[in-house]
């Protein structure tokens, strides 16, 4: 597991495993270590899963943004060939 990018869902899921199985392990034979390891794991995991719904918040708000964007771009054009039509019939 060491091999993979430590934001792959795979690796983050194996660790949530881990973090489960270290605390029953601390709760069981009352092992402090197993403890201490569970909330160290549980805190980078939670920093790194932080770390990736802030990343993919602020790209739906960009792809949002664009869509925007494009969608008023698309309505100032309709608007100008609106009123290069209304020109040509007047005139």
């Amino acid at each position: 597991m060491s091999h993979l990018d430590q934001r792959a869902p795979l690796r983050l899921a194996y660790e949530q495993v881990l973090v489960t199985v270290d605390r029953a392990a601390a709760h069981l034979l009352d092992d402090e270590a197993a403890a201490a390891r569970a909330c160290a794991l549980r805190r980078r995991t939670a920093a790194v899963r932080v770390t990736l719904a802030l990343r993919q918040r602020r790209t739906r708000q960009r792809r949002t943004r664009q869509r925007r964007e494009a969608e008023g771009a698309a309505r100032m054009e309709r608007w100008r060939r609106h009123r290069a039509r209304l020109r040509r019939r007047r005139g």
